[in-house]
């Protein structure tokens, strides 16, 4: 009897089913050997294996749409009676999950919130290793959110989590899409790809047979894309905006450090906001949750006081700096559209000058780094281009094709420099800044590793900068 379902077969348990996952490095395929002697008891697979007499192997067509349906089935199915909310978009999907959950929690509800940064059932926490948990892992969260008393979950659902199906057997109530710029094309291939897999999470709403005419979705009505993305679904779809008409409209009023404020109107009520999340694009953000707020029926007064509860998202334009200090500041930015409207909101806060240090992941799209080189280099007085996640490719290659870019705005490399060793350009950058400059750590966030070839080094922007603080008061 099966007791229990494995993707990964050092994860095998005895009385597992292990499904066999191809990958883009790997194929579990090869590994079903493996995953027999740590215990599995029946294999799925989408070729038949040898040399495994005895073991049952059950034939799919598609091994991780399999995987999604068994571990459904698994856990009972658990999101057709829960709330779901999904978020997906290429910026935004963080803070705008961490303010919807901020609002469920102002009006009393008892929460789950998977993401990038933490995946959370009631008040315990884990750390996060995909945006988008594979789906045996996402279904086992969601049975322990049912379990525990949980009624809603906020969740991001990433374009690759949507195109491998991680959350095909998950029902949602909102769908929503903060906004869509090009991203991940080194998996998806094309801006349509990666377009068409976001799409999935508005075109699947409805299809459950529990939520079915109850769900919604909500879209960024400024973006160029929204049109797509309500035209897939049968459910209705309410739209926010600041600079076009939309059902959830808003309008910025001031931008400080850590003090946001708008004017935000719905087709229910009309207030005043004010955040405690530094730039004017948190605006953005907070009319997506007001927007899913206004599809679930959350009083108004919740959701201002869940809004103006939320102090802080980790690695998301966090300020670190003390006083004295040049302003500090640690954001996830890693895209043209991100770095397009974190270094002007930078700008806007400091006298002084504007000081970057950022690089680029590797096995990640390599076409975007000369343009991410150029834009960081125009947009700061001098940027330090680093190490962020190499993976298995040469940060120094990495470095050299983010460098071509930055030489188209700073011909005479008068304005930027390599610094491979991530903490040795955070100390760089801190040294070079004075007092009224601002400092952007940029790409790693909330991270504490840095990925080489296939292990995660210790590594956090936070303790770089602590170590120097440390080593300067010990001058």
């Amino acid at each position: 009897m099966v007791q229990g379902i494995a993707y990964r077969s050092t994860g095998v348990r005895p009385g597992d089913l292990f499904v066999c996952l191809r990958g883009g490095r790997d194929d579990g395929h090869r590994h079903a050997g493996e995953a027999v002697a740590r215990g599995a008891v029946a294999l799925a697979v989408e070729r038949p294996l040898d040399g495994l007499d005895g073991i049952p192997q059950v034939h799919v067509a598609d091994s991780r749409r399999a995987l999604s349906a068994l571990a459904a089935k698994l856990y009972g199915y658990p999101a057709s009676r829960l709330g779901v909310v999904g978020i997906t978009g290429t910026e935004g999907k963080t803070t705008t999950a961490f303010l919807v959950d901020s609002i469920l929690r102002a009006a009393g509800r008892k929460t789950g919130l998977f993401g990038t940064i933490v995946n959370r059932v009631g008040p315990i926490e884990e750390r996060a290793d995909l945006t988008t948990p594979e789906a045996p892992d996402l279904q086992r969260l969601l049975w322990q959110c049912l379990d525990t008393g949980v009624s809603d979950v906020v969740m991001e659902a990433s374009s690759h989590a949507l195109a491998q199906d991680r959350v095909a057997d998950c029902e949602f109530d909102v769908a929503v899409l903060t906004n869509l710029h090009a991203d991940h094309l080194d998996y998806h291939e094309s801006l349509d790809a990666y377009r068409l897999a976001k799409m999935r999470l508005f075109s699947g709403l409805g299809g459950g047979p529990e939520k079915g005419e109850r769900c919604a979705g909500v879209v960024n009505g400024d973006d160029p894309h929204a049109g797509d993305f309500a035209d897939v679904t049968a459910c209705p779809v309410l739209t926010f905006a600041v600079g076009t008409p939309a059902q959830v409209v808003g309008r910025p009023l001031v931008s400080r450090l850590r003090r946001t404020v708008f004017r935000v109107r719905t087709e229910r009520w009309v207030g005043v906001i004010s955040l405690r999340l530094t730039g004017a694009f948190n605006v953005d953000n907070a009319l997506a949750a007001i927007g899913v707020s206004e599809c679930l029926g959350v009083a108004p007064g919740d959701i201002r006081g869940g809004l103006e509860a939320l102090a802080a998202v980790p690695g998301r334009f966090e300020v670190i700096s003390r006083r004295g200090e040049p302003l500090i500041v640690i954001d996830f930015a890693h895209t043209l559209a991100a770095f397009g409207q974190v270094l002007p909101a930078l700008r806007r806060l400091v006298p002084g000058r504007v000081i970057t240090v950022f690089g680029c992941a590797g096995a990640r799209d390599r076409t975007k780094r000369p343009g991410i080189g150029w834009l960081v280099t125009r947009l700061s007085d001098y940027a330090i281009i680093t190490t962020d996640n190499p993976a298995h490719e040469d940060p120094a290659e990495i470095a050299r094709e983010v460098t071509a870019g930055a030489l188209d705005a700073d011909p005479l490399a008068e304005r930027h420099r390599v610094i491979l060793d991530r903490r040795s350009a955070v100390e760089a950058a801190l040294t070079l800044a004075r007092p009224g400059d601002g400092v952007l750590l940029a790409g790693k966030g909330h991270e504490e590793f840095q990925i080489v070839e296939d292990d995660r080094v210790p590594y956090s922007d936070r303790w770089a900068v602590e170590e120097c603080r440390q080593r300067g008061a010990r001058r």
